[in-house]
């Protein structure tokens, strides 16, 4: 699909200047870039229970399995379900059970999606909804966006499962550049990062997109892509649900040229 490349670096200066900031103060720059982007989707969630609250839940494996799983996880950053799958099938201790909670995809009834136009966002009415969300809800950018022709593009996004370090930084820049990722952001959450692209592609183009990241695990998470394949978007957080939870924040600005 034909969109407006950024061909033009002048709006980097506002974008560097997001560096440090909560990831909201994107939005506007986002829309600056892409002149075509007629309105933007959130959406407040209620948070569903993680696979580790489920199998607790299910009787789960056993304690030494468990034990040895949130190791790795805690040690290595091996996705806790890696680790509690690898380790029962080696033992010969994985039911079938297991493996029908982790394929759970909830329709999420518990969530509401509000669109805000181009005018709304730049505005700032959005930040109603940021700064208070439903009770018990958290809320999230989708990457679909509509398109003043009526047409629907994607922001690309990723959800990373690396620590923090310069090392994980300069991977991951090797990474975008492989799944050709042109200029986009690189957001800071408490764990790990996550990626905003800044190129917008079509529907088609971000299940290529995600699926070229696939061949990339166990850098980037996978069951995040699963869920997003199987949504049709992918998405972000902008605000936890609780107020302990840190705000994710705009770590680097990335392009093209990066050296």
């Amino acid at each position: 699909m034909k969109t407006n490349r950024m061909t033009v670096l002048d709006p980097l200066h506002t974008l560097n200047d997001c560096v440090g900031k909560p990831a909201r103060v994107l939005l506007p720059c986002i829309l600056d870039l892409h002149h075509e982007i007629a309105a933007i989707t959130f959406v407040a969630y209620r948070p569903a229970p993680n696979l580790a609250e489920r199998l607790e839940e299910d009787g789960g494996p056993s304690r030494e399995i468990l034990h040895c799983a949130e190791d790795l996880h805690n040690r290595y950053g091996v996705g806790f379900w890696d680790s509690i799958l690898n380790i029962g099938l080696r033992r010969g201790e994985l039911g079938s059970r297991f493996v029908e909670l982790a394929l759970i995809h909830d329709a999420a009834p518990d969530e509401r999606e509000y669109r805000f136009t181009r005018s709304e966002v730049l505005a700032g009415r959005h930040a109603t909804l940021l700064d208070s969300p439903p009770e018990g809800y958290g809320v999230a950018i989708s990457s679909r966006v509509h398109l003043e022709d009526g047409s629907i593009a994607h922001l690309p996004m990723l959800d990373f499962r690396c620590p923090h370090s310069a090392g994980a930084i300069a991977m991951l820049r090797s990474a975008l550049a492989a799944m050709g990722q042109g200029q986009g952001v690189l957001v800071r959450s408490p764990r790990s990062y996550h990626y905003y692209g800044l190129d917008l592609v079509s529907e088609r183009g971000l299940t290529t997109f995600l699926a070229r990241a696939l061949l990339a695990a166990p850098i980037v998470d996978a069951r995040y892509i699963g869920h997003r394949l199987l949504d049709g978007a992918c998405r972000l957080r902008l605000v936890a649900v609780s107020s302990k939870g840190d705000a994710p924040v705009v770590h680097e600005i990335l392009n093209a040229h990066h050296s």
